[in-house]
């Protein structure tokens, strides 16, 4: 969603990034787009230009992806793990080349009503930090505890100071 959590802490750390930095940023709302998922065919495994059969959005995912040095994902948390729209992106990074991840970094920002000491925080890390260390990335987690009802991480300076902080970094 367009203010959603999750969003609101993405762009606190986009509109940190220092303008000198030589940084472009291109923005994919997951959601927008049509990403079918996996038949798990493995036509990608064996096709020479590891193309998928699905005529899908996810190749301007892939070529966004190619053209990166930081990824940035951002999704609220349900049941335990991250959106369904993020999930099916995901799933289709799995075929290869996998050389679209190698040597950079993605950033995972979440946003959900636990605490960030709780189980679905750590199933989360644990989950992208297999998947990240499998494709040859770094893997960096950034949480904050938000809800939309009683608690908006727009009314939490703190965890917009430490999203920018992590901005300031890139």
């Amino acid at each position: 969603r367009p203010n959603s959590n999750s969003t609101c802490l993405l762009k606190a750390i986009i509109g940190a990034i220092p303008a000198g930095a030589g940084h472009s940023v291109t923005w994919l709302d997951v959601s927008s787009l049509r990403i079918n998922p996996c038949t798990a065919c493995k036509r990608c495994f064996r096709d020479p230009d590891k193309k998928c059969v699905q005529d899908d959005d996810m190749e301007s995912v892939n070529q966004a992806i190619t053209s990166a040095d930081y990824i940035f994902m951002a999704s609220p948390i349900y049941w335990y793990y991250v959106s369904s729209q993020l999930k099916l992106l995901i799933d289709r990074s799995y075929p290869p080349p996998y050389e679209r991840f190698r040597g950079k970094t993605l950033h995972l920002v979440t946003t959900g009503s636990a605490p960030l000491d709780s189980v679905q925080h750590e199933v989360i890390q644990k989950s992208f930090g297999a998947i990240c260390e499998s494709l040859g990335c770094e893997f960096r987690y950034f949480a904050a505890q938000a809800n939309d009802r009683d608690f908006p991480v727009a009314n939490n300076p703190a965890a917009l100071e430490r999203a920018a902080a992590l901005g300031r970094e890139i």
